[in-house]
Formats: C-alpha cells, structure tokens, sequence
C-alpha cells in the first residue's frame, strides 16, 4: 500500500494522477474513519489539545477497527490511495495520525506499507489547472 495523505481541496492533483481518494471526514466521508462531531467541534472552538485530540482519536479508530476489521484491510490491500480531509497541509491533522495507524495495521497484516507524504499541486502532472 501507497498511502498519501492530501487536503480535500487539492482532490484534482488526486484525480489527475489516478489516486483513489478516501475521504475521512465526519461531515462526507467514510464514518468508518472519520473523528467525532464533538471531537471536531472541541478543536474547533480550541478546547481539546492536540495530544488529546490524537488519544481520542486513536481510541476512536481502535474501536473502529475492533468492529470494522474488514473495511480497514481492504483499504490496506488498496495499492495507492490518498486520505483526504478538510484541514490545510502543514496543520495537525487527523489525516497524519490516522496514517501511522494504517502503517500499524498493514505490519500487522504483513501487507507493504509505504507512506508517500502529501500530496500537493508540486505533484501534479502538467494537465492545466482543469
């Protein structure tokens, strides 16, 4: 697995290089993946730390892979995606925290796990801005 994480915005640079997106966020995404409603609104109105947010979170996913073994492997067995959420590159995110835990899952899973970075406009294939 090739896994890049991208900021929803820059879904074209995705697109134009035949990277499937999956969308982790709560409001139109993969719930399966996605934080909380009160997670996001602590960090929206800047009550939750990032520690805690990220111990929340990775409890959140824990659970989630716990009841949702599948859909976790079969993202796993994916050969390239990028994970994608609303918050711009170079914030603390859930899309890099998230990434660690599929990193752990394909170990354990014994599947190759290679994580690409983020996926920005600098990737882009010359195709225009289209």
């Amino acid at each position: 697995m090739d896994l890049w994480t991208i900021q929803m915005a820059q879904w074209r640079v995705a697109r134009d290089l035949k990277i499937p997106l999956l969308d982790t966020t709560i409001k139109s995404g993969d719930r399966v993946f996605a934080p909380s409603w009160d997670i996001v609104e602590q960090v929206k109105e800047g009550t939750l730390s990032q520690l805690a947010y990220t111990e929340l979170y990775t409890q959140l996913m824990r659970d989630s892979y716990r009841v949702n073994q599948l859909r976790w492997i079969e993202v796993c067995q994916m050969p390239v995606v990028a994970i994608s959420c609303y918050c711009p590159d170079g914030d603390f995110c859930h899309r890099h925290v998230l990434a660690e835990m599929f990193k752990r899952v394909c170990q354990h899973q014994k599947i190759t796990f290679t994580l690409k970075g983020e996926l920005t406009k600098r990737h882009r294939p010359e195709l225009g801005e289209g």
